[in-house]
């Protein structure tokens, strides 16, 4: 089986003791199950998301700007939309990314960083992923930096065997 495939089959699986959980629950407000198995059965149907792009490249630059009176935070919303964060939805890039897509922005963004109330959802800290890691799901990004451990301690077990 493939990564995705073992993936998607541990998430049957949950949610196939979720609803069993929810069946039970159910029992005595047979109407009210019935609800709830509907507003699932929609939850399963509905249109994901559209994927937004991540950019390789930075859409505008903060220094090329039109409206020099942007503050920083309001550009990155703008130019990046879709991709920061917010309190609903995650966000799809970090600091780093938009330190090396667009530095001044970075800095910019970093000097405000204490009056922006929502900077940590905004933008939030890197945790070790670079602009290359932007399209990698966090298992496969855990299974790259457990596979760079792992070269690691054989070539220091390596070396230090010599």
């Amino acid at each position: 089986m493939t990564n995705t495939e073992l993936r998607l089959n541990d998430l049957k699986k949950q949610i196939r003791h979720f609803f069993n959980e929810a069946r039970k629950i159910g029992r005595n407000e047979p109407e009210t199950f019935r609800s709830f198995a509907n507003d699932v059965a929609v939850l399963t149907t509905e249109d994901i998301e559209p994927a937004v792009p991540i950019p390789t490249k930075a859409p505008e630059l903060y220094k090329d700007r039109k409206n020099k009176s942007e503050k920083p935070e309001a550009f990155l919303e703008r130019v990046y939309e879709g991709l920061t964060g917010t309190p609903e939805r995650p966000a799809k890039i970090v600091r780093s990314h938009i330190k090396a897509l667009d530095h001044r922005l970075y800095e910019a963004l970093y000097k405000r960083r204490k009056i922006i109330d929502n900077f940590e959802t905004l933008l939030p800290p890197s945790q070790g992923k670079s602009v290359d890691d932007l399209s990698v799901s966090p298992s496969e990004f855990m299974n790259r930096y457990r596979e760079r451990d792992a070269a690691r301690k054989r070539q220091y077990r390596k070396s230090n065997m010599s």
